[in-house]
């Protein structure tokens, strides 16, 4: 006997339009990271299938005959004092939670260690869960050493004017006061956080 059909239908109107802006957004990001000199990511977070740009293997040092695709691939180049914080990081961008960017460390082949920073975007389905992320890697170590050797200076600097036995006060073009030392405070009476907030000229016709 011929009992007829059944028809199921499903509105994949959002899908199909996430699935758009997930490849606009990605095509934009291939312009962007070209001339940035970033390189880009797509893992599949449901078949832990990560797939890297030749940048990527630049970035991180890694030959392709060695890369496996997989999330373990990325995990291994972290250097393990940062793998808790990266993988808690990308653990939260995966369950919705923040979006992922942040800064870690990676370790070459031969030892050297290098800073990375990373933003990603996650493609979702209608409940939620994330199918897909994309994102870009770019090395920030030359930055971060020269903000170490910054902070290292300032360091030496502060060391310096507390040593001297001498008053000495430092301020911009505008006569704002921008450091203190301990001297100063004991002659004058002001704190160093009191100071901040004067301008020379304050000390000058008192």
């Amino acid at each position: 006997k011929y009992y007829g059909r059944i028809w199921y239908f499903s509105d994949i109107t959002e899908r199909k339009k996430a699935e758009k802006d997930f490849k606009i957004l990605h095509q934009r990001h291939i312009l962007a990271t070209g001339a940035a000199k970033m390189g880009i990511w797509d893992y599949d977070v449901v078949n832990n299938i990560l797939i890297w740009d030749d940048k990527m293997y630049e970035i991180f040092d890694v030959s392709k005959d060695k890369f496996i695709g997989a999330y373990e691939a990325w995990s291994s180049t972290v250097h393990p004092d940062d793998i808790p914080i990266a993988a808690a990081e990308l653990e939260a961008a995966i369950n919705g939670i923040k979006d992922f960017h942040t800064a870690f460390r990676i370790l070459w082949p031969n030892g050297e260690i290098r800073h990375i920073e990373a933003h990603a975007y996650a493609l979702r389905n209608e409940e939620g869960k994330t199918l897909r992320m994309i994102g870009v890697n770019w090395d920030i170590t030359e930055r971060q050493r020269a903000q170490d050797e910054i902070k290292v200076s300032e360091l030496k600097y502060r060391s310096l004017i507390e040593q001297a036995s001498d008053a000495i006060l430092i301020a911009n073009e505008a006569g704002a006061l921008l450091d203190a030392n301990t001297s100063a405070s004991n002659l004058l009476g002001y704190s160093r956080e009191e100071f901040l907030k004067m301008k020379i000229f304050d000390l000058i016709f008192k």
